[in-house]
């Protein structure tokens, strides 16, 4: 059994856990959550006072002939709505969220993998404190709680302002778990077992609940 953390975690307090022994427990649909290095996380961080700067979803990939493997889907600065393995993202915090990853979850993330740019006039926008504008660029946690949303999550688009305010929705209505995940001693012969990330081919490649 994983031993969880409820309240904002601490690395003094919430014990590491090795990506190779958490990763059988993600589900499709999960958040992820990381500090941010990038010059969009250290505006965050500074804006909300929240060490929480960036988010993704989990998702498990099967293709025809290969094993599962878990991605990350997020939107990133530099690659907007893009997908990369898990096990190359770094040190992240995860939590559970019990979604359901249907068919409007799909039609929504599938369109924009890889096409849609960075939401960065609506970071600007948030830190002008005026409301992000809907359209087909997205911030990280503006794509995030949208999955969310879309799979069932008990969720208003106000929760989606922020990484942090983010992850906090995701623990008051949510299972209420979050791990503290360490993927800096994944071993060499696993990195280059994995892909790099790509745009997979939607004939060949479909979600995964795991």
């Amino acid at each position: 059994m994983l031993a969880a953390c409820s309240s904002m975690p601490s690395e003094d307090t919430v014990r590491a856990i090795q990506y190779r022994s958490i990763r059988r427990h993600v589900r499709s649909g999960d958040l992820v959550a990381f500090e941010g290095k990038t010059l969009a996380g250290r505006l965050i961080r500074t804006w909300t006072g929240s060490r929480y700067a960036h988010v993704g979803i989990a998702m498990w990939l099967v293709a025809k002939g290969a094993p599962p493997r878990l991605f990350v889907l997020e939107s990133r600065t530099r690659k907007g709505v893009s997908m990369r393995l898990l096990s190359n993202a770094g040190d992240c915090w995860y939590l559970p969220t019990g979604i359901a990853w249907n068919a409007d979850v799909n039609r929504f993330v599938w369109p924009l993998l890889g096409t849609a740019e960075y939401d960065w006039a609506s970071i600007f926008r948030l830190l002008s404190f005026r409301r992000a504008k809907r359209d087909r660029s997205y911030y990280c946690s503006e794509f995030a709680g949208e999955v969310l949303q879309r799979g069932g999550f008990p969720i208003e688009e106000v929760n989606f302002s922020d990484p942090g305010e983010l992850v906090q929705s995701v623990l008051r209505n949510g299972p209420g778990q979050i791990f503290w995940i360490s993927n800096h001693r994944a071993s060499t012969s696993q990195r280059r077992s994995e892909t790099r990330e790509t745009k997979p081919n939607n004939a060949s490649i479909t979600p995964h609940s795991h």
